[in-house]
């Protein structure tokens, strides 16, 4: 218990003082400075044995030089995004002066005329997610776990609700989420990541365990699933595709399986495009 204390202290101090000299800096600089730490403490920062493992399941014919690479990239992305998330306020209104852009429009109108559940991966910049919903006139919660660490859970939590979405924490979603549906209301979720329970889907190639949730409530409350993808482009720009929408089907029988092996096939997708921005952090497919 003394050392778990210590090491979480040891955490929190690390975490301030970071993130307070990211901060201070310019977005560019404390980009810069945030993807070398990263890089450089990649394996204090990050799983990197479990992130190449990863990447060495999805992608078998990548050399292990490139995989080795290819994690530390993923190391010096998560330094990026903790930068812009720092600085996450100079996003805002980014639609109306040309930051923020996107493709798919329909799909995301859709959230205009009754519920929506959009999901998406750990890639790019999943924190500046929100602005693109919130800016198109989108009422969105976005369900997320905490870290576990009461310095790192309330800073990032002040710094994403910048975006003036509502954030609902996890361990609190089932009933929440179901009353927000009701309520022709719209939700965001990132569901590239394993659980323990959940329907198996072919992702990669590989039988994998991915959560049903979003599949259980758009079957529940006959609404569509959009998948969403986005990328960083030059002057901390991005840019959102809002995929095509994935409708429960008329045959209930299997419908929570069909619908999120669809979602699983549009993730691997979005994956397979950007590989180093990835944050694959957990082991996706356990031996």
């Amino acid at each position: 218990m003394i050392k778990k204390n210590r090491s979480k202290r040891s955490t929190s101090i690390l975490f301030w003082i970071i993130w307070n000299m990211a901060r201070s800096l310019p977005l560019p600089a404390a980009a810069r400075l945030l993807s070398a730490i990263g890089r450089i403490m990649a394996r204090q920062l990050t799983r990197q044995h479990t992130i190449r493992e990863n990447l060495a399941k999805a992608f078998p014919d990548m050399p292990p030089q490139k995989v080795e690479a290819t994690a530390k990239n993923v190391a010096a992305n998560l330094g990026v995004v903790a930068a812009e998330l720092c600085h996450i306020g100079e996003f805002c209104g980014g639609i109306a002066n040309g930051r923020l852009t996107f493709d798919g429009g329909e799909n995301l109108k859709l959230a205009r005329n009754g519920p929506v559940i959009f999901v998406g991966t750990h890639q790019w910049n999943w924190e500046i997610a929100p602005l693109f919903y919130v800016e198109n006139g989108v009422d969105i919660t976005l369900i997320y776990a905490n870290f576990g660490n009461e310095l790192l859970d309330r800073t990032i939590l002040a710094a994403r609700q910048k975006t003036g979405a509502t954030y609902l924490e996890r361990r609190n979603a089932v009933r929440a989420a179901m009353n927000i549906l009701a309520e022709g209301r719209s939700l965001a979720i990132l569901m590239d990541q394993r659980v323990k329970s959940g329907v198996e889907v072919d992702f990669f190639g590989r039988n994998s365990m991915m959560t049903s949730f979003p599949a259980r409530l758009a079957v529940r409350f006959g609404c569509p699933i959009v998948p969403m993808d986005m990328e960083r482009r030059d002057g901390h720009k991005f840019h959102m595709y809002f995929r095509p929408p994935i409708h429960p089907p008329a045959e209930a029988a299997g419908a929570e399986q069909r619908m999120t092996q669809a979602i699983a096939i549009e993730f691997e997708r979005t994956i397979r495009r950007s590989p180093e921005t990835w944050f694959c952090n957990k082991r996706r497919w356990p031996d």
